[in-house]
C-alpha cells in the first residue's frame, strides 16, 4: 500500500472516511478534464486533505492512464498511504471495537471463539 515494501494499518472509521474524501474529490474533479493542471490540482488538494482531515500522509501517483468506456484515454489516480502525521502505534483494540460497531463491513457483532456470528448486546 505504501511506499518501498511500508505498509499502514488503517482502522476501519480511516477506511470509511478515506472512502467519503475520495467520493468528494471525484465530485470535484471527475467531470474536468485530465489536463495537467487539473491532476495537478487535485493531487494537491488531495495531499492536503489527507493530511488536515484523515492525519495521513499520502502520495498521488498520476502515472496510471486506463482506457474509458468512450475510448478517450483517462488518468486514474492511485493513493498510496505513507504514514500518519502523528506517529502513534497502532491500537489493535481500537480495531477490534470498530469492527464489532461495523465499520468495516456495516454489520455490527463479533465472531466468538467457537466460530459463531453473535450480534451485539441491546442497551435497554
Amino acid at each position: 500500500m505504501a511506499e518501498s515494501g511500508l505498509e499502514v494499518d488503517l482502522y476501519a472509521s480511516e477506511r470509511n472516511n478515506a472512502a467519503i474524501l475520495l467520493a468528494d474529490l471525484q465530485r470535484k474533479y471527475g467531470e474536468l478534464p485530465d489536463s495537467k493542471e487539473n491532476l495537478v490540482r487535485f493531487a494537491k488538494e488531495a495531499e492536503a486533505r489527507f493530511a488536515e482531515d484523515l492525519g495521513l500522509i499520502v502520495q498521488i501517483d498520476l502515472g496510471n492512464y486506463a482506457m474509458a468506456e468512450n475510448g478517450d484515454l483517462v488518468c486514474s489516480p492511485v493513493i498510496n498511504v505513507l504514514r500518519r502525521t502523528a506517529q502513534l502505534e497502532f491500537d489493535h483494540e481500537r480495531q477490534a471495537r470498530e469492527i464489532q460497531w461495523g465499520y468495516a463491513d456495516g454489520r455490527p457483532g463479533r465472531i466468538t471463539e467457537d466460530g459463531s456470528w453473535k450480534e451485539p448486546k441491546k442497551n435497554l
